[in-house]
C-alpha cells in the first residue's frame, strides 16, 4: 500500500502541475512530449528511418526565406506518389508535424517510402522512412547517483550531488525528462529538464545543489509510446547520507563514488 501511494503521488503531481511540464514536454502536434524530427538537411540517403505512430516529424533549415509554402512529396518503392503536401514555412529551422489521418495517407507495415522536399532553387532533399506498428517493448531505466559534496553533519558548506541515467530496452529513440522534487513531493526544485537520445545507453547528467531531503525521477518514453520510470530519495539520517529508491527498501547507507539503481 505504502508503494502504491507514492506512485500515485508522483502521478497526481505531474498532473497538477501542466504549466511546468508541459513547457518542456508539449510538441506543435499536442503529444505530451516531444518527438524526434527526422532533419531533412541531413538525413543519411541510406539509412531508413522508423515511422511510428499517427505523425511524419521532419524538419528543415530554410536558408531562402522567399516563399511562405513548400512542397513535400511522399513515394512509394516503386517511386509512386503516395501524396503531396503543401506545408506552411518561415526563414531559418521549420518543425513540420504531418498528420497522417488529415492528408488520408496510409503506409504499408515494413514497406520503405522516400518523402522528398524541394526547396525554393529546385534542390530535392530526400528521406527514407519506414511504418512500423506501435508495439509494447520494456525499458530499463537505471539511475546512477554520485555525491559531489554532501556532509550530513554540516549542510552550511554547500551541497552537490550528479545524476545520471542509463537507459536500454525499448524502441530508440527516447524522450528523457528529469524532475527534482522536494521532500512532500509537491513542487519542483528546478524547471522540469528534457533530453532526446538517439540509442541506448548512458544520459547526460544532473547536478543538484539542494540540501536533502528531496526526490529525483527519471521519465522515459520510446519511439513507440513505452515509458518507464526510476526514482531516488536523497536524505540524511543521524548524520549519514542515505539514497533509497522510491519503490525498494533502502539499498545504501554510505558514501560510495557511483551507486546504480534499477526501479
Amino acid at each position: 500500500m505504502k508503494n502504491l501511494r507514492l506512485i500515485t503521488s508522483f502521478l497526481l503531481l505531474l498532473l497538477a502541475m501542466p504549466e511546468l511540464v508541459n513547457a518542456q514536454n508539449d510538441d506543435q502536434s499536442g503529444n505530451s512530449v516531444a518527438p524526434y524530427y527526422v532533419d531533412f538537411n541531413s538525413a543519411e540517403k541510406t539509412f531508413i528511418y522508423d515511422l511510428r505512430g499517427d505523425y511524419l516529424h521532419v524538419q528543415y533549415n530554410d536558408i531562402y526565406g522567399k516563399e511562405k509554402s513548400i512542397p513535400i512529396s511522399i513515394f512509394n518503392w516503386k517511386r509512386e506518389l503516395v501524396a503531396q503536401i503543401m506545408v506552411d514555412k518561415q526563414f531559418g529551422l521549420n518543425y513540420f508535424d504531418i498528420k497522417l489521418k488529415e492528408h488520408a495517407i496510409q503506409f504499408n507495415i515494413n514497406e520503405t517510402y522516400v518523402c522528398q522536399l524541394t526547396d525554393e532553387v529546385g534542390k530535392k532533399y530526400e528521406v527514407n522512412i519506414k511504418y512500423l506498428p506501435l508495439v509494447k517493448r520494456i525499458i530499463t531505466a537505471g539511475i546512477f547517483v554520485r555525491p559531489m559534496y554532501l556532509q550530513c553533519d554540516d549542510l552550511t558548506e554547500g551541497n552537490l550531488v550528479e545524476f545520471y541515467g542509463n537507459i536500454e530496452g525499448g524502441k530508440a529513440p527516447y524522450t528523457i525528462n528529469w524532475y527534482v522534487m522536494n521532500k512532500q513531493r509537491t513542487d519542483f526544485l528546478y524547471q522540469p529538464k528534457l533530453v532526446t537520445m538517439k540509442r541506448p545507453g548512458y544520459t547526460s547528467s544532473i547536478q543538484v545543489d539542494k540540501s536533502p531531503e528531496y526526490f529525483v525521477l527519471l521519465y522515459v518514453k520510446d519511439a513507440c509510446g513505452n515509458e518507464q520510470t526510476s526514482t531516488v530519495q536523497m536524505t540524511c539520517e543521524g548524520n549519514k547520507k542515505k539514497i533509497n529508491t522510491v519503490f525498494l527498501q533502502p539499498l545504501f547507507d554510505g558514501a560510495p563514488t557511483a551507486t546504480k539503481f534499477h526501479n
